[in-house]
């Protein structure tokens, strides 16, 4: 379930608000790119009050970087909680660096990214 709303709704939500707020047109395929990229995604939550991400990865990885939003290029570091069908659990922080973060995933691991 959470595998599903990780790499198939919240990936739409996004790219249906994308078409929205840009007349109906679809989203590149640069910014396809920067938030979905394979099984592993890294999607704005459009539908928050508070700007956050949600990083998904179905087989994980060591480490992959992801390119913040642009109003985020002024942060030093961005908090990381771990998402689960029953709860939420912070994990701690993780540095920007250029204007992107580097993250390290478990098989089938959510994670919440908000700036700190």
């Amino acid at each position: 379930m959470l595998e599903q709303f990780c790499l198939k709704a919240a990936p739409e939500i996004w790219a249906d608000a994308w078409r929205e707020a840009k007349g109906n047109h679809p989203p590149e395929a640069a910014d396809l790119q920067r938030v979905l990229q394979g099984n592993d995604c890294c999607v704005p939550l459009v539908w928050s009050r508070k700007p956050m991400l949600l990083a998904y990865s179905r087989a994980g990885y060591e480490r992959k970087t992801w390119k913040l939003p642009v109003d985020w290029m002024h942060l030093k570091t961005v908090q990381l909680t771990n998402v689960t069908v029953d709860r939420l659990t912070p994990v701690g922080t993780a540095e920007v660096k250029d204007g992107e973060v580097a993250l390290t995933m478990k098989p089938a691991q959510a994670v919440v990214i908000s700036p700190q």
